[in-house]
Parts: C-alpha cells; structure tokens; sequence
C-alpha cells in the first residue's frame, strides 16, 4: 500500500431536509472539495443524511451515505475515480474506492480513504491505496 496525505478545503455545502418526523429528519447535502498535498484536484460529493435530536431538540448529524468523484491527480499520476462514504458517529466512518471507477493514469486503483475534521474546522486526509 502507499498512502497519500494532505488537507482539503469544503465548498458549496447545499443542504435540504427530505423527510422530518418523530425522532429522525432525512435530508440531501451537495459539496464539493479542493484537495491540496498528494492528491491535487476537485470533487463533486452527494450525501443522504440521518439527524436525531439531541437533549435540547436540536437535529445532530449521526449518519449519512455518499458518494463522490475525485478528478485530479494522486502523486502526479492524472485520472478520476468515484469513493463511497459510510458513516456514523457511533461506529465510525468509511471512505472506499468503487472498484473499477479509476480512470487514465489512475486506472486500477483501489484503496481507503480516511478524514480527520479538526476543532478548528480544518480537515486532513490519509488514503492507503494500491495500483494495478
């Protein structure tokens, strides 16, 4: 495995409530990311969410599923390739490459990819990928 590091900025975050009822709100959210370090490039990412209600009342994020491409370069080699995102706040989360989605110079590829949202808002990516 190699793995590829650095950070990436969130844009246009667009979300919608879907569906709202008695203990859960289902909702839509479309971003799109810069990623900067050893993947250079932009993505498009769609997520279907789940918020339950806190103490207060107030909708907490607690799951979602997503998916996302990735069009850019992963150290220097140029391509695409979709992930799929599944996460919950109590079990965790996890970002995965769809087989057979890797484009160009990245064809092959496969891999995981994690993400670390720090206090300050910022986030960090680590992703261990392997190519054919």
């Amino acid at each position: 495995m190699t793995i590829a590091t650095g950070t990436f900025d969130l844009h246009d975050w667009e979300q919608e409530v879907a569906e709202e009822g008695p203990g859960s709100q289902v909702g839509r959210v479309t971003n799109r990311k810069t990623f900067h370090g050893d993947i250079e490039g932009s993505t498009t990412c769609t997520l279907l969410t789940v918020a339950v209600p806190d103490a207060s009342g107030e909708f907490q994020g607690t799951a979602y599923v997503g998916v996302e491409r990735i069009t850019g370069s992963v150290h220097g080699r140029r391509g695409s390739f979709t992930v799929t995102h599944l996460a919950n706040l109590a079990t965790g989360m996890s970002v995965s490459v769809v087989a057979g989605s890797a484009t160009d110079e990245l064809a092959g590829l496969t891999g995981e990819l994690s993400i670390t949202r720090h206090d300050d808002g910022s986030h960090t990516y680590s992703f261990d990928y392997d190519l054919e």
